[in-house]
């Protein structure tokens, strides 16, 4: 498909039981600030926000190239520390998520990297940021570039499902022992060309995690019905296939009517009328304004930019952008969080190959600019 200008379109799709999809929804453009908290690890891919030391404050974790790190938060209000290396057994890092693998009730690490086709997890040994040996959970997964956890299984431990771009697979791993040993893939689909990341999500609302992703190579959003709750994976069902060059996807109640919606970014769309950013890479929702109801915020590596969109009626109808940076060189990544303690929600992203964020300094998307 020849595309003349690289672009964004971002739909926000309600998504039935029976995987009928509403017409998708759009919306427009404008701007806002920036802040940056800088590190000296390079390369950055992932970023994202969780108390890993167990002291009650927003840490943030890290990954690229073939390094794992954390950032302490030192004084509950974002102030951060030198970043600390949890492993350099990695080659390529992609994702990361933090997750209680073992049930002991403390945050472990989870990464996915693409050069040695590895999913990993990192156990937090004493609930205090100490982390543990890698161990590897499949070394098979072709230049995997998602890993997601929830119970697919319902036996009430954390299994994990993973997107990988070159062998076309989506995959999950069943936590046998509830403690961290799992057992070989399990494949949902061979309908998945270049699965770029996959998400768990209940979207026919029946309390099991179902999963969800998008299709780069095929313009597609797809979702797979966990059938029995117990990791018995249905066939495909299409959302859309008009998302050229998929990247990223996310579930929320956009429109407030108590089931979840999806909201996609795609960054070779040609369809300037739903254009909200160019070449998007990642795409959250979160309460970004305080008011209670789901808006949306992206990463653009193309425009170097980090914006967001309000929920203005609370149901589904988007503001124009508003600019958080411009300066994000290369972003690719975003996550949504109260790092600073103040009881509103700030933003983390990665930032020319570094780790950012930026404080939400009134509650309301005024955005001071930080550095360490």
């Amino acid at each position: 498909m020849a595309v003349a200008l690289t672009s964004l379109l971002a739909l926000v799709v309600a998504v039935q039981v029976a995987a009928v999809p509403d017409i998708p929804q759009c919306w427009a453009e404008v701007d806002v600030v920036a802040q940056v908290v800088s590190t000296p690890v390079s390369n950055t891919q992932a970023v994202i926000a969780a108390d890993m030391d167990g002291d009650g404050d927003i840490d943030l974790a890290s990954a690229g190239g073939n390094w794992i790190a954390w950032h302490e938060n030192t004084d509950a209000n974002g102030t951060f520390a030198l970043p600390q290396v949890v492993s350099t057994a990695v080659d390529g890092a992609r994702a990361l998520i933090a997750t209680d693998i073992d049930g002991d009730g403390d945050l472990d690490l989870v990464s996915a990297s693409y050069n040695d086709n590895k999913v990993a997890w990192y156990e937090n040994l004493y609930g205090n940021a100490t982390f543990g040996q890698q161990q590897v959970v499949t070394t098979a997964a072709g230049t995997v570039q998602s890993v997601v956890a929830a119970d697919f299984d319902g036996d009430g431990d954390i299994d994990l499902a993973s997107a990988s771009y070159l062998d076309d697979t989506i995959a999950w791993y069943e936590n046998t022992d509830r403690a961290g040993s799992f057992g070989p893939p399990q494949v949902l689909s061979a309908l998945t060309n270049d699965a770029y990341s996959v998400i768990a999500a209940d979207i026919d609302g029946d309390g099991d995690p179902d999963l969800v992703s998008p299709l780069f190579g095929q313009d597609k959003i797809a979702w797979y019905e966990n059938i029995d709750g117990a990791g018995i994976f249905g066939p495909q069902q299409v959302v859309s296939t008009a998302a050229n060059g998929v990247r990223s996807v996310t579930a929320a109640d956009m429109d407030g009517d108590g089931d979840l919606d999806l909201v996609s970014a795609s960054e070779l769309d040609d369809k300037i009328a739903c254009t909200v950013a160019r070449a998007a890479r990642s795409v959250i929702a979160a309460d970004v304004d305080g008011d209670g109801d789901m808006d949306l915020a992206w990463a653009s590596s193309f425009a170097n930019k980090i914006a967001w969109h309000e929920n203005k009626d609370g149901a589904g109808d988007f503001g124009s952008e508003q600019v958080v940076s411009t300066v994000a060189d290369g972003a690719v990544s975003v996550f949504a969080a109260d790092i600073d303690g103040d009881g509103d929600l700030d933003l983390a992203s990665t930032v020319g190959g570094k780790v950012a964020w930026y404080a939400n300094a009134d509650g309301n998307t005024t955005w001071d600019r930080s550095e360490w």
